[in-house]
């Protein structure tokens, strides 16, 4: 039993640091924000679209115009995470900004016999707005944007359909089988003492966290199919993701001509809220490559 005594005691100060986490002084500001500027805010839409697997919920802001900006977010979470890029000013003079719950989260649901689990289904799911993006407008830039797991599971949109992909921003993610192996605790989340309490969302997200790795390597292969810009931006003091990350990218990206590795020396796992300015111009920069 001593064995296990530390992965639990790691489980549950996850679980104190995820509802710490709520209250620290990035997300009191996030939600402070959300609520003068994102709640009730008539340039934010929402919509659905029903397809034959689910229901994909997301919002949008912005001249359907433009070219499109996709946000996913990571685990837990929904497409509120991602609000502030969502009305960014000048992130909006360049794009339709969009931002989904992820199949699973919020407003998204999983139909009959899906998993959530897995990337392809996921993957699948978002493609449904990003063909209805493109046929609306069939020469329009489509810029995909994640963050933590929504990095990771980004490129399997890119890979499964490239023809709705221009370009990728993949924000603080796991890419390396290797470095996306789930921790004992993961595996400890999954005890049926242990589940009730860490509640509905941590719960999830755990059982996101303990098939990523299977996930990743089914996606190692084909990164070598990617040749459109990417833009990785990763911290180096990032407590859940590893900052070698962006070495693996750089292997498997080797080819890509458009590759941009950006290290944040001082930054954590939170890039979207902690260093907008500088996500904001790499989506800029980002989509100037796409436009060549």
């Amino acid at each position: 039993m001593k064995k296990y005594l530390l992965p639990i005691c790691a489980l549950l100060a996850l679980a104190v640091l995820v509802t710490a986490c709520s209250t620290s002084q990035v997300f009191r500001e996030h939600r402070q924000f959300f609520n003068q500027h994102v709640a009730g805010n008539d340039d934010i839409h929402f919509h659905r679209i029903h397809g034959p697997d689910g229901v994909l919920h997301y919002a949008s802001a912005g001249d359907s115009q433009l070219p499109a900006l996709v946000l996913i977010h990571g685990t837990p979470g929904s497409w509120s995470d991602m609000s502030a890029l969502l009305i960014e000013p000048q992130l909006r003079s360049h794009f339709q900004v969009i931002s989904i719950d992820r199949p699973g989260w919020g407003q998204s649901t999983v139909g009959e016999n899906n998993s959530p689990l897995e990337f392809s289904y996921q993957a699948s799911q978002v493609a449904l707005l990003l063909q209805q993006l493109r046929q609306h407008s069939p020469e329009r830039p489509i810029v995909v944007a994640g963050h933590s797991l929504g990095a990771s599971i980004a490129p399997r949109i890119a890979a499964d359909f490239p023809q709705l992909v221009d370009g990728l921003l993949l924000l603080s993610g796991t890419h390396s089988p290797e470095l996306g192996k789930p921790r004992r605790h993961h595996r400890v989340g999954e005890w049926r003492l242990i589940k009730p309490l860490i509640g509905e969302p941590l719960r999830k997200a755990n059982q996101e966290m303990l098939v990523l790795d299977k996930q990743l390597a089914e996606m190692s292969e084909r990164w070598q199919e990617i040749t459109i810009p990417v833009t990785v931006v990763q911290g180096r003091k990032d407590g859940l993701v590893s900052h070698k990350n962006t070495d693996f990218i750089e292997q498997v990206q080797a080819h890509n001509p458009n590759l941009t590795v950006v290290r944040l020396k001082k930054s954590g796992h939170f890039t979207h809220l902690q260093q907008q300015p500088l996500i904001v111009d790499s989506a800029i920069q980002l989509l100037a490559k796409v436009l060549k």
